[in-house]
């Protein structure tokens, strides 16, 4: 009987077919983050996608599927219904046109910049809690 191939070694295969790709798997995203231009988030529950603000700080490309709070606000998200093939798709058709990827990059991390302050932080919390009449004097800084 063959042996089963997994998707991990399809992905391994796929990825040396291409010299210009440099396939990182299960490794601290830190030491490549500076060599990205994209990071693939596949997981498949996320409350709170740290890993995809610090790509985003870097202006590197969160790209993955929706799951909890990854979402296409902050990167290439697809809805998790679609196939790895569609998302590749949707991929290539923005790598392949460099002023479309540069300007979702520079869309998304501006949102970033913009959104995820400690004032901006401290301003939702005070909103949140104004009508009870308490968090004018929670202050950042």
């Amino acid at each position: 009987m063959p042996e089963k191939i997994g998707s991990k070694d399809k992905v391994i295969a796929e990825a040396a077919r291409h010299a210009d790709l440099k396939l990182v798997i299960n490794q601290p995203a830190q030491n490549f983050i500076a060599e990205m231009d994209a990071l693939c988030i596949t997981s498949h529950n996320e409350s709170q996608p740290l890993v995809l603000f610090e790509a985003l700080a870097k202006k590197v490309l969160p790209v993955g599927w929706e799951a909890g709070d990854v979402t296409s606000r902050y990167g290439l998200i697809i809805p998790k219904e679609k196939s790895p093939g569609t998302l590749a798709e949707a991929f290539y058709t923005l790598w392949s046109h460099p002023r479309a990827w540069d300007e979702m990059v520079t869309d998304k991390f501006s949102l970033l910049q913009n959104k995820h302050t400690w004032q901006a932080i401290f301003d939702t919390y005070r909103s949140l809690y104004r009508p009870y009449g308490i968090g004018e004097e929670v202050t950042c800084g």
